[in-house]
């Protein structure tokens, strides 16, 4: 678990708020001190020493060992305040040291891959050639000896038989590093986030000094949007979409009462789906408020181009911080559902769900027109964005799932992001990949129910479990 109430930013915000007390009371003391020696030189108690000589050195002794008391009392408030920021503040600024420390060393290790490989690619050309003429020149006696034979039989054997071998290799390759990549996420991440952009610039030509000074590429986030980019320039992507309404229900159903029900409920919305769907459902609640609840959906295409407003398009455009398809979709269907900028607002979302969810909740102009409060998301990479502190979020992450880790950070330890991690079970026949499986994250889900931090987040937002739904609202994305 990171986040939440229980996390280090909570802590660390407690021991401002403390700090922010103890100041308080120091002012409050050092302001009964001086009222303190201000009486001592009171007019009847100066008078006093008349009557009672002794009777008025006791008093004066007394008021000015009290004035001494609380003014030492408020220094020492005082002081502990100070030490108490200050240690808040070491603590979070060598932490932003020392990532910025390995930032910059895995980016420098990529930069310098970057300009090797580019090295590699002039050189490979003529080793590629040189490497296979023998070959060649094998396979053209093999092919004419063959037919001044008259024997039949294929041509270029050798050739057939090297390109399916390297293809194997190259096939065996790609799912040995998947399945290293799904085994060690945290080393994925460190990669994916730094190592990888570090790549990128080396291989552009950049000096590892000059890419870690202007930081550019030096994230994820960074190389997904130059991608996206060269993706508009060359047609590749199309960022037109219509949005369809493809379903509609008044029929009062039960709202989900607990996780496990609000996951099945988001999933409903892409299984078995060429093409996910938005679902916007009013909830009545016990105290006859009505509140919304968004289901975004997951992936359902890997490709680009294919028409489905759920495909990897989307995903690339919504990390590199575009409009996305199902962006789009989510405000036509609230639009079209007539949600005001009162009414309370979840979003629900799994995968890419959960990654539009938090880039709209991120986003000033919808929030402006929507009053999220809650997101909950699952199996989803979001470390990369920021919700006002009025948005409480719940994420649910495997430990193996390389998905989450693909923004290459680990969610922000806020006291209103509570990120519960856990370990997948993973059945017969299954691999590590299969980490990220909806069938997975649902036997999760059930079994962090009674979880104290999702306990925490179920007590804040008990208004989004429980209650009737009234309507329900279903969209679609699609490209030309």
């Amino acid at each position: 678990m990171s986040g939440g109430a229980r996390g280090v930013s909570a802590h660390l915000d407690d021991m401002e708020r403390k700090a922010d007390e103890l100041e308080r009371l120091a002012r409050e003391l050092a302001l009964v001190g001086t009222r303190s020696l201000v009486s001592q030189g009171d007019l009847g108690l100066g008078v006093s020493v008349i009557a009672s000589p002794p009777t008025w050195l006791e008093v004066r002794q007394n008021m000015g060992e009290f004035t001494v008391f609380v003014g030492a009392s408020a220094t020492r408030l005082e002081a502990t305040a100070v030490a108490l920021r200050a240690s808040v503040r070491a603590y979070r600024q060598a932490q932003q040291i020392s990532e910025r420390i390995i930032d910059d060393a895995l980016t420098a290790v990529g930069n310098i891959a970057g300009h090797v490989a580019r090295g590699a690619l002039v050189l490979l050309p003529s080793f590629v050639i040189s490497a296979y003429l023998p070959i060649l020149a094998v396979d053209l006696q093999v092919n004419f000896v063959r037919r001044f034979l008259g024997v039949e039989g294929p041509d270029f054997v050798l050739t057939r038989a090297l390109a399916k071998n390297a293809f194997d290799i190259a096939q065996r390759g790609i799912d040995n590093l998947t399945q290293k990549a799904f085994t060690h996420p945290e080393v994925s991440r460190r990669v994916i986030e730094h190592v990888i952009p570090g790549f990128v610039g080396g291989f552009a030509g950049f000096p590892p000094n000059i890419q870690n000074l202007f930081r550019t590429p030096h994230s994820s986030e960074q190389v997904t949007t130059m991608m996206v980019n060269a993706g508009y320039t060359v047609g590749v992507f199309d960022s037109s979409v219509t949005v369809t309404k493809v379903g509609e229900s008044r029929e009062l159903q039960t709202h989900p009462t607990n996780l496990s029900e609000l996951y099945a409920s988001q999933r409903s919305v892409h299984a078995g789906k060429d093409n996910g769907q938005v679902r916007v459902d009013k909830v009545r609640g016990a105290d006859g408020v009505e509140r919304v609840v968004v289901y975004v959906p997951a992936t359902t295409d890997w490709s680009v181009g294919s028409g489905n407003g759920t495909d990897m398009q989307t995903n690339l455009e919504t990390i590199a911080g575009k409009d996305s398809a199902m962006r789009k979709v989510v405000r036509q269907a609230l639009e079209d559902a007539g949600v005001d900028s009162a009414t309370e607002v979840m979003m629900v979302g799994y995968s890419q769900g959960g990654i539009v969810a938090m880039s709209l909740a991120d986003d000033p102009g919808f929030t402006a027109k929507y009053n999220v409060t809650t997101v909950v998301t699952v199996g989803s990479p979001v470390s990369d964005y920021r919700v006002p502190d009025s948005v409480e979020v719940l994420s649910i992450e495997h430990d193996h799932d390389l998905v989450p880790q693909l923004d290459g950070r680990k969610n922000p330890d806020q006291h209103n992001w509570t990120t519960v991690t856990t370990s997948p079970h993973l059945g017969n026949g299954q691999q590590a990949q299969d980490a990220h499986s909806g069938d997975v994250y649902a036997d999760a889900i059930s079994g962090i129910e009674d979880d104290p931090d999702v306990q925490a987040f179920k007590r804040k937002r008990s208004e989004f479990f429980a209650g009737t739904v009234t309507e329900s609202h279903q969209y679609e994305g699609t490209r030309p």
